[in-house]
């Protein structure tokens, strides 16, 4: 009974909801708190309380600012995720109310679009997606080639769109969206060839292994990757005292090391169990109600 428990796994359109909300949900909690926490003992670190349950719900760029920068993008992802499990679910439904329902949650839901997030983003992620769905089965080098050339471009155009310390001019910026749109498009691309190239030396593949497995915690850096800069700032070094030097360089690696070491602590109290929270929300309601 119990192995049957561990390999039950229900799928479905249905079952995105509680797949995303069980990876998104539990390290933004974590790093809201490990925030909270920080500007009680940092002074001049900002926190409302009503702009953490902004956050929380996604609605940064809507309605309230992001609680940490590294939140702007979160909204969009849920957004995103909403937006297709509506329309999955009205493609799917013979039920007459849930296709209304679903109808009109897809129309909110690509109206937030509208009211404060950028549009151009939709249509990068839905980019994304495609190039998932209709990857290659075999390398084509002028592809890569492309995908190369075409990302280094755009990527120099992108940052030249903004002015910088070192560089005194910048290009035109009323194209930076579309600069955007095909940097993603050559990164889709790249990606495409670039997951068809297996490693196949045995250190390669070594490297491989382990770096992929940072990728457990890649969520949770990436959410408290700024909060950790705050302290490290506030009590070790001054922001704006790094030097190109040889000791600036092990500076900037200590604070790489230090930051991830955070990061990978709070992996364990959160974003690990994510696999185990989806398990049991299903179990406790998809499989109950597929019983019945």
């Amino acid at each position: 009974a119990n192995a049957g428990a561990k390999s039950y796994t229900p799928k479905g359109v249905g079952c995105i909801p509680i797949d995303r909300f069980a990876r998104i949900t539990p390290p933004l909690l974590v790093s809201i708190l490990f925030y909270y926490i920080t500007s009680l003992v940092i002074p001049r670190t900002p926190f409302s309380w009503a702009t953490a349950i902004g956050n929380l719900f996604s609605l940064q760029g809507i309605c309230c600012k992001s609680l940490v920068s590294p939140f702007w993008s979160l909204s969009y992802e849920v957004w995103f995720y909403i937006i297709l499990g509506a329309l999955a679910v009205l493609l799917k439904a013979k039920n007459d109310c849930k296709k209304i329902f679903c109808l009109i949650v897809f129309i909110a839901a690509t109206s937030v679009f509208v009211l404060g997030l950028k549009m151009h983003y939709l249509l990068i992620w839905m980019m994304g997606a495609l190039a998932y769905l209709v990857r290659p089965k075999k390398k084509d080098k002028r592809v890569l080639q492309l995908s190369l050339v075409g990302l280094f471009t755009s990527i120099l155009y992108w940052q030249l769109s903004k002015d910088t310390r070192s560089i005194g001019f910048a290009v035109d910026q009323t194209n930076k969206e579309l600069i955007e749109v095909i940097m993603s498009l050559m990164v889709c691309l790249l990606i495409q060839q670039l997951i068809l190239f297996e490693p196949k030396k045995s250190f390669i593949k070594w490297i491989e292994k382990k770096v992929g497995g940072m990728a457990k915690f890649s969520y949770t850096l990436y959410l408290s990757h700024r909060i950790v800069f705050l302290w490290i700032i506030a009590y070790v070094w001054p922001k704006g005292s790094f030097q190109f030097t040889i000791f600036g360089i092990m500076q900037f690696l200590i604070i790489i090391m230090t930051t991830m070491l955070v990061c990978w602590l709070q992996y364990l109290v959160s974003e690990r169990y994510s696999p185990t929270i989806k398990m049991y929300i299903k179990k406790r309601f998809v499989y109950r109600n597929s019983k019945k």
